[in-house]
């Protein structure tokens, strides 16, 4: 077999992203690794190349190891495994795994009834990875119900449940591991009460939403330069996403058609929601894309409005988001615990929204959300405008003051 030494950079991530979905990998894992090619594809324009191979793959892995701020360990691994996964493409050879072995379940005296749970759940269909990771929680929870003392399932009680529920770190992975696990038992007569129904709910965490101020945003527009190679590009993408609010699929997608001028309006079907959008085309955005359309985008006959390397295909929402981030980096704007993707302009935009006196409807409107709930996650509330509600705490009644009393106060 002769070895394949260089190639196309996006004809190997091409071939790379559909084996992954030929052998059955979920959109996720896909999605996952398109976002890492998307970074090595821009590395590639950076170095001046529209070429791969294993040394480039070496450098691309040098670089973002030295990148601040440090990638997690976990995140470097998959870098690796993908870059990989590439270099086994390009050479067409085998790809095998850097580990295929099973971590054997903690086993316990229900490790017949985890073996049998575990062809169910084959049979329903599940993964190989989900069913491993459902079956490694399933198996640490029986193993806590035996050394409780309940050696059969049928006198498991609700008191052990709570307790193996207080003990665990991921109580969202217990509630769905052993709810469904208890779900099956009742079915298959293993236990004479449907106790899936008392298995405690927590509810996820919501992180607060990265916010910059309308001073940093214009920071950070000024700091693009559009005289270089990328730059007037650059800049219309991501003035859209602060202007607008766009999500990075959505830019990614936006096609000629979008562009109302007559109208004065950007009208498109949301990637995430399918849902139609209708935005003002603001004088700004359209002179951006009439900048970069008229002075540095290929002749090209594709219909999206921002191309990739030398016009061979639009940019993904990962390159959108990339450049954003590079934008941000070069700005000079305190990034210190804040995110700077093209979700932080989104939030930011809700934001500004806000603290201009509109109302949650109306921001739900710009950015295109079915639920108003999942509008409010994106806003950052003003504290200093919420103090003015604030409602006056109320003077303890003399029951509590007794009690508080009675166990000596707060120490």
């Amino acid at each position: 077999m002769v070895l394949k030494k260089h190639d196309n950079v996006g004809d190997v991530i091409a071939q790379a992203l559909t084996e992954l979905r030929s052998r059955g990998y979920k959109p996720s894992y896909v999605h996952h690794h398109r976002f890492i090619y998307s970074a090595l594809e821009l590395y590639c324009t950076e170095s001046t190349t529209d070429e791969y191979s294993e040394a480039i793959g070496e450098q691309f892995l040098t670089a973002v190891k030295v990148q601040k701020p440090h990638l997690r360990h976990h995140t470097m691994n998959e870098y690796r495994m993908a870059i990989r996964r590439l270099n086994c493409t390009l050479t067409t050879t085998e790809w095998r795994p850097f580990n295929n072995r099973d971590v054997p379940y903690v086993s316990s005296c229900y490790n017949s009834i985890i073996t049998e749970y575990e062809i169910y759940l084959y049979e329903k269909g599940k993964t190989r990875v989900d069913v491993r990771a459902h079956m490694h929680a399933l198996a640490r929870f029986l193993r806590y119900t035996e050394q409780q003392g309940c050696v059969e399932l049928s006198a498991l009680r609700p008191k052990i449940i709570f307790d193996a529920f207080k003990e665990t770190t991921d109580k969202c992975c217990f509630r769905n591991v052993v709810g469904s696990f208890l779900r099956y038992a009742y079915k298959y007569k293993l236990i004479d009460i449907n106790l899936s129904i008392i298995v405690p709910s927590v509810l996820p965490h919501t992180p607060v939403p990265t916010v910059y101020s309308p001073e940093e945003i214009e920071t950070l527009l000024a700091s693009i330069d559009r005289r270089a190679e990328f730059g007037k590009r650059n800049y219309a993408m991501i003035l859209i996403a602060a202007r607008l609010g766009l999500r990075a699929c959505d830019i990614a997608d936006m096609k000629f058609s979008c562009l109302h001028s007559d109208a004065g309006t950007i009208e498109i079907i949301q990637a995430k929601t399918k849902q139609p959008l209708v935005l003002p085309l603001l004088d700004d955005v359209k002179s951006a894309i009439d900048d970069y359309v008229d002075n540095t985008r290929p002749q090209c006959a594709d219909e999206h409005i921002f191309l990739n390397l030398r016009g061979y295909g639009a940019v993904s929402p990962q390159t959108v988001t990339a450049n954003v981030q590079r934008a941000f980096e070069k700005s000079g704007i305190n990034r210190s615990g804040r995110k700077r993707g093209s979700h932080s302009l989104r939030s930011s935009l809700a934001s500004a929204l806000l603290a201009e006196g509109n109302d949650y409807p109306t921001i739900q409107k710009v950015l295109g959300q079915k639920d108003i709930q999942s509008t409010r996650s994106y806003v950052k509330a003003d504290i200093e405008k919420l103090r003015a509600y604030a409602l006056p705490v109320p003077t303890p009644s003399a029951n509590y003051t007794a009690a508080l009393a009675a166990v000596g106060g707060f120490a």
